[in-house]
């Protein structure tokens, strides 16, 4: 039995797919999270995060691992968001908003801890344009310790 199609406005488009895109962007509006799993991290690394497909805002990033990585100023972490753009040769470090804007885009365990389970949230404003690409950049300094179980959580809402 053929279902039947209801008009929606898009040629070829029936109302059950209409309202999952219109579902879609309701979640947009409210807000989605992202989760990157990175498993143990041992070495500096970089891992995308997302590629954009609609008009969005990172909120925020937060960085989860099962141990918890206390403030060295000796052997530390360093993460840096950067965004690609296509068409412009540069990429772009995010700067996070207070308390981690010290001037710099990076945040470091040279200054602040990650909490095992609780995480570090990182607060952005950035507005992301499609084709725009978001990757995170993992440093490892000295003999900082393993990131065990570490996980990114990447925070978005609809752009305005």
């Amino acid at each position: 039995m053929k279902r039947p199609q209801t008009k929606t406005g898009f040629p070829g488009v029936d109302r059950s797919i209409a309202a999952i895109v219109q579902a879609m962007d309701n979640e947009l509006s409210r807000g989605v999270c992202l989760t990157t799993d990175l498993r143990t991290v041992s070495a500096t690394t970089d891992a995308m995060l997302l590629k954009v497909k609609t008009p969005i805002k990172l909120e925020s990033i937060t960085l989860f691992a099962d141990t918890t990585i206390s403030i060295d100023a000796a052997n530390y972490w360093e993460f840096k968001v950067i965004r690609y753009r296509p068409g412009v040769t540069e990429p772009v470090n995010l700067r996070p908003l207070s308390p981690f804007d010290d001037g710099t885009e990076v945040v470091s365990t040279a200054k602040v801890p990650i909490t095992a389970h609780a995480g570090l949230e990182i607060p952005f404003d950035n507005d992301l344009q499609v084709g725009d690409s978001l990757e995170l950049s993992i440093i490892k300094v000295s003999a900082a310790a393993n990131l065990v179980s570490f996980m990114v959580q990447t925070d978005l809402t609809r752009a305005r």
